[in-house]
């Protein structure tokens, strides 16, 4: 049921326009930087949008410009999330699939204050689909802080067949 249901978000993502995708997503981050949650993070994990996903890239500079700091995600060899601090978005490599990933020192997963989570799709409950890779689910699992999923309308579906390491996000971003 899961897979199904994400390959038909993933092709509806796919046949967005880029001027949707751009506007769609000032839009979202702009209301979110209103907020008491991101106003009270200092530290916050974002990540770098691929393939139609909500455009992490207005964001990431925001937190900066904000005086914040920004922590990103790199894919280790062990298949496992590290949280990068990043000291510039200028200073990035290509890592594994082809997603730039920052060069710096990884911090502790407790001191972020927030994350912004991918997904694919995520339901009324706060459930997510991701890409199935579990990177996400595994990172998440026994943090703390607020997890904050990021989506465009149709990701929002009734209900997600969920199942024990499935990890819940605490809010959803999407209009």
């Amino acid at each position: 049921m899961k897979n199904i249901l994400r390959k038909e978000l993933l092709k509806n993502r796919r046949n967005l326009k880029f001027e949707y995708v751009t506007k769609y997503s000032k839009e979202l981050f702009e209301n979110f930087i209103k907020t008491k949650e991101y106003k009270n993070s200092k530290i916050i994990m974002s990540y770098m949008s691929i393939k139609n996903e909500v455009d992490t890239k207005w964001f990431n500079e925001a937190i900066i410009k904000n005086g914040k700091k920004l922590v990103l995600p790199i894919i280790d060899n062990n298949d496992e999330i590290q949280p990068i601090l990043v000291k510039k978005l200028s200073k990035m490599k290509v890592g594994k699939y082809n997603i730039l990933e920052p060069i710096g020192d990884v911090i502790e997963k407790q001191k972020i204050d927030l994350i912004i989570v991918p997904g694919v799709g995520f339901d009324k409950s706060y459930n997510r689909i991701g890409f199935g890779k579990g990177y996400y689910d595994k990172f998440l699992k026994n943090y703390k802080g607020i997890k904050v999923g990021v989506a465009y309308d149709f990701q929002i579906v009734d209900k997600i067949d969920a199942d024990e390491y499935d990890v819940k996000m605490d809010m959803i971003l999407h209009f």
